[in-house]
């Protein structure tokens, strides 16, 4: 009877250890995913300081309109960031390539399958850490807008959120089809990857 209580006993510790083990790997992926968008704002940031910045105070001078000039610089500028984040997350993860080089040895394996539990396993974090990034963004929008004519450093510390806020005219939904956009590329990114990983263990 006391052999088998201790055994529930040693379960139940092996279990809540596992437990607290991958909690605290979300934690910290999900910590390392927020610095780095906060990292790639800040070098958008950088270069819109640098050299937009400059051309945008002569066309106002002008009395030109700059709303297109900074929200075509906002997309481009986070796709080009969004899409270097995600190919050096993925590509760069050796526990990823290991996982799937050790599933697809199994028999009965799919990749569509294995691409799906990608997601359930950590593929939602990325989209998660950096709709929690733009959060600061969405109230200072929704009450303040954005003031092409003298905006705070806050607001340019975020233009490369700004245009889906601009096209949809709210801080929320610009929010949300940023995130949509980085989900669909680093879906893209993971899918990609995995496939080429594929091809170069069948080679070897």
């Amino acid at each position: 009877m006391q052999d088998h209580y201790e055994k529930q006993q040693d379960e139940y510790y092996r279990l809540k250890k596992e437990k607290d083990k991958k909690k605290r790997m979300i934690l910290s992926n999900l910590g390392k995913s927020f610095l780095t968008f906060l990292l790639g704002n800040a070098f958008v940031f950088l270069i819109y300081t640098m050299f937009i910045s400059k051309l945008v105070s002569e066309k106002l001078r002008g009395g030109d309109d700059v709303s297109s000039l900074v929200c075509g610089y906002s997309i481009i500028a986070q796709v080009v960031v969004l899409a270097i984040i995600a190919l050096i997350s993925y590509s760069k993860n050796e526990d990823e390539r290991r996982a799937l080089t050790h599933a697809s040895r199994e028999e009965g394996f799919v990749h569509a399958a294995y691409y799906l539990s990608t997601w359930k396993r950590f593929g939602w974090m990325l989209p998660t850490a950096y709709l929690a990034m733009q959060i600061p963004f969405i109230p200072y929008y929704a009450l303040l807008g954005y003031y092409y004519e003298a905006e705070t450093l806050f607001a340019h510390f975020y233009i490369p959120q700004l245009f889906f806020c601009e096209l949809t005219q709210s801080g929320f939904f610009g929010c949300i089809l940023n995130t949509v956009l980085l989900a669909l590329m680093w879906g893209i990114v993971m899918y990609a990857i995995q496939r080429i990983w594929l091809r170069e263990r069948i080679r070897t």
